[in-house]
């Protein structure tokens, strides 16, 4: 991420460096950032909150990717696109059945197999409160739900599961080891994901990936955390 693009001059961020959060920093460099970018992340955030630094960042470089990058980075994100007309998915007309048949009617079954859902697996390991959980669960699907919208392609997905109710379910995983392993099932089945780690302020150590959040189809969620439990 180039950081005059984003308003901030090198002379800037050194002047800031030294107030940058250094448990958030850790935190996000251990997710694969750059410490020249978690910084700027942070300063442009003024320290707020591991979410607001990571949104930032996943603006920054979709702009960048643009070639739109904002000069002002405290500028409120544009308001997101209306839901698109219809909801419903386009599907191929069938061959009209013959006059003495009754046309086929769907099952609830198959119904079900269509409906979007969100799957967040928490770690069993790191022996977490409930609170804690809750918080970190919380945290994970506000990341991906913002992932997801930055995506015009998800957008009508995300708006047709507002639709339905937002179906969640918590499940438990045994480690981080776990974790990984859906996680990287999930991007094979080309399902958004997104991995919530903390700062470390309570509970866990900073850097901890605490849970997972997986979206989609409830078939293809069910193929990647169908074996895991309900927490």
């Amino acid at each position: 991420i180039n950081a005059e693009y984003m308003g901030i001059t090198w002379n800037v961020m050194a002047a800031a460096a030294s107030n940058v959060d250094s448990s958030l920093c850790l935190v996000l460099e251990s997710m694969g950032f750059s410490r020249a970018d978690a910084e700027a992340a942070l300063i442009a955030t003024k320290n707020s909150n591991l979410d607001r630094a990571l949104q930032w960042l996943e603006d920054a470089a979709a702009r960048e990717a643009a070639g739109t990058l904002a000069v002002d980075t405290h500028q409120p994100s544009p308001p997101l696109p209306p839901p698109p007309p219809s909801l419903t998915p386009a599907i191929p007309s069938s061959p009209a059945p013959a006059s003495d048949s009754a046309p086929p009617q769907s099952t609830s079954s198959e119904s079900n197999s269509l409906e979007s859902k969100m799957v967040l697996v928490v770690r069993q390991d790191l022996g977490m409160g409930v609170g804690k959980i809750a918080s970190q669960c919380s945290h994970a699907t506000l990341h991906l739900y913002r992932k997801m919208l930055s995506d015009p392609h998800l957008v009508p997905l995300v708006y047709q599961w507002e639709e339905i109710g937002e179906k969640t379910v918590v499940l438990g995983c045994a480690d981080l080891d776990q974790i990984n392993a859906l996680r990287a099932k999930a991007a094979a089945n080309g399902l958004p994901n997104a991995v919530m780690c903390d700062a470390g302020r309570t509970q866990v150590e900073p850097g901890s990936c605490t849970v997972l959040a997986i979206f989609g189809t409830e078939e293809a969620v069910d193929r990647v955390t169908g074996s895991l439990r309900l927490l």
